[in-house]
């Protein structure tokens, strides 16, 4: 029994000086993951995607094909802006889908009504979506519904009155206005995407008004701490109406955009597109917990989505499992971020 004793004491005594080894290698790496910045990880995983699309596909670095995939996630790039700022609120808006139709179906009728020119119709939509959001905003903020409940009804009141005057039929654009908005949505000035500059464009405003002005502190120190920062005079319904008015804002650009693509504006459009969105912002980094966003990574979450979406598209595979793709993104990106923070 003793010889016993002395084995388990001595096996007890070596792991104990073999656990602080270990225990010193674990948690240096976990400084030097805590230590990177919350996009790298996506930054990566987008460079590895597109070397292999590039060494499988051969279409998938053609300028065609590029110019295609960069286009088309444009609108929800833009989109990704302002959801990237209420994400740091501490919210998200399921409302912005059909608020993007209501905007296209407004675009429609706009454009054929011999207003003097493109430039005041696109800023009628632009201020028609940031007047919405503030409609949400002031629900949350002022009279302090649940944000799950205001952007879930107004998702369902927004596609209605897109649909109701229109039946449900896609609205042709028209008037001179139509080709604007066309070039817009399609053109490639100098082989870029003119809708990809002007999202990158909307994005890198949005980044410099979270990290450069007092409201981005605010923005921060509400989704961190909400009563904190009520106590330190943060007027919290201010700033969360007037995130929820840019989150509106970004929706009318992209409307414009998606709305040139097919020079028409379909009431049915926008089905999914916040999932699409918060899975690129969370991707990206941002907490869905708030006090924290990031706007690189959120750009690159949003092109990690709709690299993948092209892949399946050149391999053949169904448009309708790339819902499916997008919800198990949805679920890997938030299963991401508890990973991190254990980090």
């Amino acid at each position: 029994m003793s010889e016993v004793r002395d084995r388990v004491i001595g096996i007890g005594e070596s792991r104990a000086k073999v656990g602080p080894g270990r225990e010193s290698v674990v948690g240096g790496l976990r400084a030097r993951i805590g230590a990177l910045p919350p996009w790298a990880g996506i930054v990566t995983a987008t460079v590895l995607l597109v070397i292999v699309l590039s060494s499988t596909e051969r279409l998938f670095l053609t300028t065609r094909n590029l110019e295609s995939v960069l286009t088309g996630m444009s609108p929800v790039l833009v989109m990704a802006a302002g959801t990237t700022m209420l994400i740091t609120l501490g919210y998200v808006d399921l409302s912005i889908g059909s608020l993007m139709a209501l905007s296209m179906v407004m675009l429609a009728g706009l454009t054929g009504t011999g207003l003097p020119g493109i430039l005041v119709v696109v800023v009628v939509i632009v201020f028609a979506g940031a007047a919405s959001g503030l409609t949400a905003g002031f629900l949350v903020g002022k009279v302090g519904l649940s944000f799950f409940v205001v952007t879930l009804g107004l998702l369902t009141v927004f596609r209605s009155a897109a649909q109701i005057p229109t039946k449900g039929i896609p609205q042709p654009l028209t008037g001179s206005g139509a080709s604007i908005v066309n070039w817009m949505s399609n053109a490639t000035p100098a082989g870029i995407p003119a809708a990809f500059a002007i999202a990158v464009l909307v994005v890198l405003i949005s980044a410099l008004l979270m990290v450069r002005t007092e409201f981005g502190n605010a923005v921060r120190a509400i989704g961190g701490n909400e009563v904190a920062a009520r106590l330190a005079g943060i007027p919290v319904g201010r700033v969360k109406m007037l995130v929820f008015a840019l989150s509106g804002l970004t929706v009318g650009i992209a409307a414009i955009l998606f709305a040139g693509r097919g020079a028409s504006a379909d009431p049915n459009a926008g089905v999914g597109f916040e999932l699409s969105v918060i899975a690129g912002v969370l991707l990206g980094g941002s907490s869905f917990q708030g006090g924290s966003g990031t706007f690189v990574g959120t750009l690159f979450g949003v092109a990690f989505v709709a690299f993948i979406q092209n892949g399946l598209d050149l391999n053949g595979v169904e448009p309708f499992w790339q819902g499916v793709v997008t919800g198990v993104v949805l679920i890997a990106a938030v299963g991401l971020e508890l990973l991190r923070k254990r980090a």
